[in-house]
């Protein structure tokens, strides 16, 4: 499965990817305070003074997701914009590309250290998750999906999600919790 996820988005190298320029420098700023019990998109958004990153991202540019639910912040790549929803769960939130409404680009959940020392080093064998950071007694991980998210056979989309997909490092390195 693992191999077939890796192929895939190698067809899709950034190379088969028009560069997409931007125009406008403010800063986006989305927050969340929903409680956990029911799954909901995250779709509302101010507009704030201009950021720019330490080069985390493709871009200069950044939109910053503020959770204040779970007190953290993500800078995301502008170019990101309209291209993404956040739906919450009890344990932590989904990155939805919404081209096709379902595709997963990241998740982040949170565990209590207990789950995580018996549950998540094993998993971590096995997929793609990283722990991103440690407060109190929960730890916060970021993991991508193990298998295609997108048909394969709608280049655009394949190229478009493949793009997206090489930001996500530099969108994990970027988190940090709010002060």
């Amino acid at each position: 499965m693992v191999c077939i996820v890796l192929v895939s988005l190698s067809a899709c190298s950034k190379d088969n990817v028009l560069p997409q320029s931007l125009n406008n420098t403010q800063q986006q700023t989305l927050k969340t305070n929903t409680p956990a019990t029911e799954p909901v998109v995250v779709g509302t958004s101010t507009t704030t003074s201009p950021v720019t990153t330490q080069q985390p991202t493709k871009d200069t540019e950044s939109i910053v997701y503020e959770n204040t639910k779970y007190n953290f912040v993500l800078k995301i790549p502008k170019i990101w914009n309209g291209k993404y929803d956040v739906v919450e769960n009890g344990d932590g939130l989904r990155f939805i590309y919404k081209a096709n409404k379902t595709g997963t680009l990241f998740l982040i959940t949170i565990w209590s250290k207990e789950k995580w020392s018996t549950d998540g080093l094993e998993l971590a064998k096995n997929i793609h998750i990283s722990k991103i950071g440690e407060k109190g007694d929960k730890v916060y991980t970021l993991s991508t999906p193990t298998d295609v998210q997108v048909d394969p056979s709608d280049k655009k989309m394949t190229a478009d999600y493949a793009s997206m997909w090489e930001d996500i490092e530099g969108i994990k390195a970027t988190f940090e919790f709010k002060k």
